[in-house]
């Protein structure tokens, strides 16, 4: 079996990142999983393994007319592969679904991202074309993986998606590499925090990810009496204003934001991770922090914390950000800790869950649907 995986370039984001992990574990099975990119460019580069066949079009940036030469070249790929996976939406999924017409050959798209909260905060003239170009290419793929229930349910609504088309596949995490990476030595001015209860939360300092709410927590946290330190590990235009809020509400003493660093030492060390999102995919994090044993506190944004926390068995999910109620959701986490039961039940119940994200599981699950894939027209 032959896959090849298919993004415009390795830039720092999550789906691009969760790519490798994917092919890393399909190689792991005996799969021949490669990666093809537009560009070769990008913060991700150096995850990349020697022992993968790796191709690209261009160096460092892309031609005016790059189209026909990408388009080109992954239809000469194409002929080597079995399966072509468009592993982003929107570009990969144009170029795979074209590329197809030439080879023939089969194809899935790789949706990461919930397309109703897209389509709510983007403005008309964007969303109309982008509407076309999305089905138009999902018309082309034999099925549709989504990273989540949610994100599932909101391609079948918003681009009237039939059910058989899609399914959802889970995002593959190596507990091991996990495990290992939140062993490593932290920082010791950042170690120093751990003195009293520490909150943490990790994302960029941008306006997904609604910052400002946590620090209105964290303020009403410690006005309540529930001593701690806010750690806000990230990077992200939104930096000056959040550290000009904390100024505001006079908790910049007791709020921490060193920008990018290895972030799972903190987490695992954490009491309480705290995620505040208007919207996500499937916020990896959450997962992350299951894995190492954090109580999660979460609101019910779409997509992904209410599959994630078992409708809010594995962890507190307070409202979603635009109806909640500050104070309320203040009660719930001081009440938390003021039960001396409440935290270890938590953490009993995502070790019994948490096997779900395994990168075995998933593997699995993507080997069914490849197989069925392209044995499809045999049946």
């Amino acid at each position: 079996m032959k896959v090849l995986f298919v993004l415009p370039d390795l830039s720092g984001g999550g789906a691009e990142k969760v790519t490798l992990s994917n092919i890393k574990a399909l190689r792991n099975e005996g799969i021949k999983a490669d990666l093809y990119v537009f560009c070769k460019k990008g913060d991700h580069l150096k995850l990349l393994d020697p022992e993968w066949a790796f191709f690209f079009s261009y160096e460092d940036k892309l031609a005016k007319t790059y189209a026909f030469k990408v388009l080109k070249d992954l239809v000469n790929l194409s002929k080597n592969y079995d399966v072509i996976v468009g592993a982003l939406e929107i570009k990969s999924f144009l170029f795979v679904a074209l590329a197809k017409m030439f080879s023939r050959k089969k194809t899935l798209g790789w949706l990461h991202k919930d397309l109703g909260v897209y389509f709510d905060i983007t403005p008309w003239y964007k969303t109309l074309p982008y509407r076309f170009l999305m089905k138009a290419s999902i018309s082309q793929f034999e099925k549709i993986v989504c990273v989540s229930k949610g994100v599932q349910k909101s391609l079948q609504s918003n681009l009237d998606i039939g059910s058989e088309k899609s399914i959802t596949i889970y995002n593959p995490f190596s507990f091991d590499e996990l495990y290992q990476k939140a062993n490593s030595a932290p920082d010791n001015k950042l170690l120093a925090l751990f003195d009293k209860k520490v909150f943490i939360s990790v994302g960029r300092l941008t306006r997904q990810k609604n910052f400002p709410l946590l620090l209105d927590l964290h303020h009403q946290l410690l006005e309540k009496g529930l001593d701690h330190n806010l750690l806000i590990l990230g990077e992200g235009e939104d930096r000056k204003q959040l550290e000009n809020y904390a100024q505001t509400l006079g908790v910049a003493g007791s709020v921490y934001m060193p920008g990018f660093v290895n972030p799972y030492p903190y987490i695992k060390k954490s009491d309480l991770f705290i995620l505040t999102s208007l919207y996500e995919g499937l916020p990896t994090v959450l997962i992350e922090s299951m894995i190492l044993g954090t109580p999660i506190c979460s609101v019910d944004c779409p997509s992904g914390p209410r599959e994630i926390l078992d409708n809010g068995e594995d962890g507190l999910l307070l409202p979603q950000a635009q109806n909640i109620d500050v104070n309320e959701a203040v009660k719930s986490i001081c009440e938390l800790f003021e039960a001396e039961e409440a935290l270890p039940a938590f953490r009993q119940k995502m070790a019994q869950h948490k096997n779900q994200f395994s990168d075995q599981t998933v593997t699995k699950q993507w080997q069914v649907l490849l197989k069925s894939v392209i044995h499809h027209d045999q049946n």
